[in-house]
């Protein structure tokens, strides 16, 4: 994970993103981070309640978010998902 220390919400998992904001300036930090699948958090967070609002916004690694539910079990009633380019 790539933390970008003088700058709010423009951390990130992807290279060529970080290095983007190298390029412009922004200085980053390494630093090794715990990953879980959306399943998994809900099973530890959310157990058997209802799921009203799931906003997935993970700066382009959404589907892989996606990919990790579990959406037999957790049925949110309303998802939004960060719209990205690939």
């Amino acid at each position: 994970f790539h933390e970008a220390v003088d700058s709010l919400g423009m951390s990130s998992f992807d290279e060529a993103f970080v290095g983007g904001l190298k390029h412009h300036g922004y200085a980053c930090r390494a630093r090794d981070v715990a990953v879980e699948t959306l399943a998994r958090l809900c099973e530890e967070g959310v157990g058997s309640r209802t799921i009203d609002f799931l906003k997935i916004d993970v700066e382009g690694h959404e589907l892989e978010v996606i990919r990790g539910g579990d959406w037999h079990r957790w049925r949110p009633r309303v998802v939004v998902v960060e719209a990205t380019i690939e």
